[in-house]
């Protein structure tokens, strides 16, 4: 099973997901990392370790670099668009969404069968990052997922995690810890804040509609919260999906 998080920067996906990567151990339960399933993934296509000696990981590293830079052009006008290739920001999240892609279709394999694999921000936030990027300014999002994607996310057994937190709530999290290095030093934390939270909403209002069964909501009221009793419920939300085979 894969479970990817959605949510504002500063909403506490990280901290979610080391609360249910510890829960989950917990119950002797395997979970995988976006890293480990990307040090798998690279062992699958290439004759060259990321793991061991440092050469043959940069080596490997560089290769999954150009692959992924090579589906983000294939994925051109599909989720991407030409000026996406000049805006680093925007590179990295249509990249983003290039690694998500095969990651989800790699977690059909045999290996995830018995295991959860976790991702702190998956192909919906990165998509919904992608979108935001294109335009700041404009709050009048119409965001539709493109029907490639919602195809890929029926036919894994993929579980979305939507975490509700308001642009304040987030905003006060991210003056702790900071902003992310990325982000255009012009735009203010509130401006891209309240232009996240309503392209994520936009997003979501699509997905209810066909992958219902596949969406799940914590809401937090909250900047402090450490997400340990949202665990326990997303826990047993999950392990209860699993059987059901969603």
């Amino acid at each position: 099973m894969l479970i990817e998080y959605i949510g504002l920067p500063g909403s506490g996906k990280s901290s979610l997901e080391k609360a249910i990567s510890q829960k989950l151990n917990s119950k002797d339960l395997q979970v995988i990392s976006r890293n480990e399933a990307v040090d798998l993934l690279c062992a699958s296509i290439f004759p060259i370790s990321r793991g061991g000696n440092v050469i043959f990981r940069k080596i490997s590293s560089g290769l999954y670099k150009v692959l992924l830079y090579v589906d983000t052009l294939l994925g051109l006008y599909t989720y991407t668009i030409p000026l996406d290739f000049f805006i680093p920001h925007r590179t990295r999240a249509a990249m983003r969404i290039a690694e998500d892609i095969r990651l989800y279709k790699f977690s059909s394999s045999e290996i995830f069968s018995k295991s959860y694999l976790l991702l702190s921000e998956g192909i919906l936030h990165h998509l919904s990052a992608l979108h935001f990027w294109r335009s700041p300014y404009n709050h009048e999002y119409y965001f539709r997922v493109p029907e490639e994607i919602k195809n890929l996310l029926t036919a894994t057994k993929t579980v979305v995690v939507y975490i509700e937190l308001s642009a304040e709530n987030a905003s006060l999290r991210l003056q702790r810890r900071g902003r992310p290095k990325f982000w255009p030093r012009h735009l203010e934390t509130k401006v891209i804040l309240n232009g996240f939270e309503k392209v994520i909403s936009a997003t979501l209002v699509g997905l209810e509609k066909d992958l219902e069964d596949k969406v799940l909501c914590l809401k937090g009221d909250h900047p402090d919260l450490t997400w340990q009793k949202e665990a326990t419920y997303l826990l047993n939300a999950l392990v209860q999906k699993k059987r059901k085979g969603i």
